[in-house]
């Protein structure tokens, strides 16, 4: 099997965690979620009243801890499915030279849907987790066309 990261990115409640799972599944490969992984780890510790300095430290705990994990298994040459939940620019950049690092390919997957979709997901998913809720009408930046050819020319 070749190495490659499936890098799962979009707005919030465009449906990344149920599109990231089937992919794993079909590919086969490794799935790590950000926000599954921070409601098993940390919601039963969360603060009740939610302070953004706790959550930003667990958010970057977790991320340095799957990336690790990806990280190890990109080396072992298998897949991973990443979902890091909306990504920003230096994000993906991050990813790309990351892939790069450990020769593997990189693959960028937007899912997408109807906003009133993603913004019931939002409502429901923002109850299990210590996170609070996200409009999904907020502000998202997809991949450029230059990181899109990157990531293209990577799996040539």
């Amino acid at each position: 099997m070749t190495a490659s990261l499936h890098l799962i990115d979009g707005p919030a409640g465009a449906g990344k965690s149920a599109y990231a799972r089937k992919l794993a599944a079909e590919l086969p490969a490794l799935f790590l979620c950000r926000d599954l992984a921070m409601a098993t780890l940390f919601t039963p510790t969360a603060p009740a009243a939610l302070d953004p300095a706790w959550l930003a430290a667990k958010a970057a705990q977790c991320e340095a801890h799957l990336w690790s994990v990806a990280e190890s298994t990109l080396a072992a040459g298998d897949a991973v499915v990443l979902n890091l939940g909306p990504l920003q620019l230096h994000q993906r950049q991050a990813a790309l030279f990351r892939a790069r690092g450990k020769g593997a390919s990189l693959h960028f997957h937007q899912p997408a849907g109807p906003l009133a979709d993603r913004w019931a997901r939002v409502q429901v998913q923002t109850t299990s987790h210590p996170c609070p809720p996200v409009d999904p009408t907020g502000f998202y930046a997809p991949p450029t066309l230059d990181e899109l050819a990157a990531a293209y020319a990577m799996a040539l």
